[in-house]
C-alpha cells in the first residue's frame, strides 16, 4: 500500500503582515469582550460615525485601565475606578508612589480611556458592522468639543440616528509621540434601521477582571524586592 502523499500549504500573507505590524505590541488586552470587533486606528485620516447609546444617556463611556502591566504586558480594567472595589494593582501603585518610585507609579497608575460604538465610514472600512472604538482621553476631549457650537453654545448630538455626522481626525506619529490632529465633523450620515440591533450597552462590551488575576499582576512587581531580601 502506497503512502498517502501530503501537500504543502502556504502561510497566510495577510496573517503574517498583521503579525509584523504588531511586533512589540501587546496582544493581551483583557478588558474588552473577546466577541466584540474593535476599530483599529489608521495612520493618517480616520472617518468614524459614532452610534447612539443603547438606552438613552451618553454615547460614550469613560473607563479606567491599568495598561501594559505585569509579565504579559496586559491591560486590565481598574476595579477601584470602575467598580468601586479594592484593586490590587492600585494598592501596588500607591505603595510605589509612597516609596518615591515615580517610574513604577507612572506605569501602574490607572489611565482614562473612552469607549464608543462606531461605524468605520472610510472608503475602505475595516468592517460594515459596529465596532468598539477604544479612544485615548485626549482624542475624546477633542471629539467632545465638536458637540457644542462655539458661537451659540448649542449642544449638538453627533450620534443622532438621522442627523448625526461623521467624525474625522488624523493620527500622526507612533507610541508616546502619537498625536491626533484636525478633529472635525464631516457630512451628515443617517443610520440604516438594522444598525440599531448592533448597539449594545457598554457593560456588555467589557470584561471585568478577577481580583485573583490582578493580585498576580501586582505580585509580579515584588519579585526584585523578594530577591533582595534573600540576598541579605
Amino acid at each position: 500500500m502506497s503512502k498517502k502523499e501530503k501537500a504543502f500549504h502556504k502561510a497566510s500573507k495577510d496573517a503574517l503582515r498583521n503579525k509584523i505590524a504588531n511586533i512589540g505590541k501587546s496582544d493581551f488586552i483583557s478588558y474588552l469582550n473577546k466577541e466584540i470587533k474593535v476599530y483599529k486606528m489608521k495612520d493618517g485620516d480616520n472617518f468614524l460615525r459614532i452610534l447612539p447609546p443603547a438606552e438613552g444617556g451618553d454615547f460614550s463611556q469613560d473607563i479606567y485601565v491599568h495598561s501594559f502591566v505585569g509579565p504579559n504586558d496586559g491591560s486590565y480594567l481598574c476595579l477601584e475606578k470602575n467598580y468601586d472595589e479594592k484593586c490590587p494593582i492600585c494598592v501596588r501603585y500607591k505603595k510605589a508612589k509612597g516609596d518615591g518610585d515615580d517610574e513604577l507609579a507612572k506605569q501602574l497608575a490607572p489611565k482614562k480611556r473612552v469607549l464608543y460604538l462606531v461605524l468605520d465610514v472610510s472608503e475602505k472600512p475595516q468592517s460594515t458592522d459596529a465596532l468598539v472604538f477604544d479612544s485615548p482621553s485626549q482624542l475624546s476631549d477633542e471629539i467632545l468639543r465638536q458637540c457644542m457650537d462655539r458661537k451659540t453654545k448649542a449642544v449638538n448630538d453627533i450620534s443622532d440616528a438621522s442627523e448625526g455626522r461623521e467624525v474625522i481626525f488624523t493620527k500622526v506619529g507612533k507610541g508616546i509621540k502619537t498625536k491626533y490632529q484636525g478633529v472635525t465633523l464631516g457630512d451628515v450620515y443617517p443610520l440604516d434601521d438594522d444598525i440599531a440591533d448592533q448597539i449594545l450597552p457598554f457593560e456588555d462590551l467589557l470584561q471585568e477582571p478577577t481580583t485573583k488575576a490582578l493580585k498576580e499582576v501586582a505580585k509580579s512587581y515584588d519579585v526584585e524586592e523578594d530577591e533582595e531580601d534573600e540576598e541579605e
